[in-house]
């Protein structure tokens, strides 16, 4: 099973500027992996489990293990493409 996981902040313009290119790119893959979305401020033992530095974070897990990690604003395609690789099949 995969999981997708976003870390975002309040007051964060890039956690702004990313959220309608996750919202796109993990849309297609809704019912094929699970998607999890945390505030940093309001979840810190869970940003502090994941070792998150910055924000947002992007993190995939695969079979229990982080198998990708993405900082910062990344474009549709690479965010897809990324989670292609774990979930399998064609988003379109």
């Amino acid at each position: 099973m995969t999981t997708i996981i976003k870390f975002t902040a309040q007051g964060c313009g890039q956690c702004k500027m990313l959220e309608p290119i996750f919202f796109k790119a993990v849309h297609p893959f809704i019912e094929r992996a699970s998607v999890q979305s945390f505030d940093i401020d309001e979840m810190t033992e869970i940003a502090q489990k994941y070792s998150v530095q910055h924000v947002p974070t992007i993190i995939i897990m695969h079979d229990g293990a982080e198998v990708e990690r993405l900082e910062g604003v990344v474009t549709e395609k690479k965010l897809t493409e990324t989670i292609e690789k774990y979930v399998g099949g064609d988003a379109k």
